[in-house]
């Protein structure tokens, strides 16, 4: 593309602005104390609850910072901090950098699979919420968000007592069939009784005598993917009985799906079909 302008100039170019080191040391520290720079742009830093404490509690930008109007300097800044805080990038193998990186006694990145089909599984699970896995009533699998390649869901549990919901693992992957919902549950389920040593109490295997506190039941969207790969991990776990026995006695459908689902489908729904039921 090319512009050409005809006429006079009236105003000077503008003079060149460069952020002071004073204001890039301000910028560094703001950064890190927010949880470092892998989602953070300068977009976002301007418009965040950041600035003012980069403005000395000031809410709009003065001439003294007027550096900061420039996005591509403050992306640059941006970059720099990501390349030292993740060298190896923010893709699998980062993530395996920072596997190794983390402390051996309590680890939180438990398991990353590369699988020969080109697809990934990674775990985030303390031992920690391995313990309240196995106290659980009842366990909940959410997907968080899915608006990249990589698919993130949650193994979430109730409280009852502090009627707080609490996230049992963190599992990424890039494919949500049921061989992707699978290999994530069997790994998540696998390092929970690993980590206690004994068996999770499935209530509808364990007697409530063998064990006061089981889990009852597991809430789930209506992702054919999770059914499919909930009977797949029950199915080869407990192969006694096939997949449909153990899914029609511990799973539920989240009941906002379920009538979600239900009110999408009824503008298109023959309203004579009514007199007939």
């Amino acid at each position: 593309m090319a512009i050409v302008c005809y006429g006079q100039q009236d105003h000077p170019p503008p003079p060149a602005i460069r952020i002071s080191s004073t204001i890039k040391n301000e910028l560094v520290r703001v950064v890190w104390a927010f949880g470092g720079s892998a989602e953070c742009t300068a977009r976002r830093l301007i418009t965040s609850p950041m600035l003012p404490i980069m403005l000395n509690s000031q809410t709009e930008l003065t001439e003294t910072h007027i550096a900061l109007f420039n996005q591509d300097a403050l992306n640059h800044i941006l970059r720099k901090m990501r390349s030292e805080e993740y060298p190896w990038g923010t893709d699998f193998q980062g993530v395996q950098y920072l596997m190794r990186q983390q402390s051996i006694q309590n680890p939180y990145i438990r398991q990353t699979i590369f699988y020969p089909d080109g697809h990934f599984v990674i775990l985030c699970q303390f031992r920690e919420q391995s313990q309240l896995l196995l106290e659980s009533y009842e366990i909940q699998a959410d997907k968080t968000f899915s608006r990249t390649a990589c698919r993130e869901f949650e193994i979430n549990s109730y409280n009852h007592k502090t009627h707080r919901t609490t996230t049992i693992a963190r599992i990424f992957t890039d494919y949500e069939d049921e061989d992707g919902y699978y290999q994530g549950l069997e790994l998540c389920f696998k390092t929970a009784e690993d980590d206690i040593g004994r068996r999770i109490p499935w209530g509808h295997l364990v007697s409530s005598e063998e064990s006061p506190i089981r889990v009852k039941a597991i809430l789930v969207d209506e992702h054919g993917g999770q059914m499919a790969g909930l009977g797949k991990y029950f199915e080869k776990e407990y192969p006694f009985q096939n997949r449909h026995w153990h899914i029609t006695r511990i799973v539920k459908v989240c009941r906002v799906h379920y009538y979600r689902t239900i009110n999408r489908l009824m503008p298109h729904v023959d309203k004579s079909i009514s007199y007939y039921i």
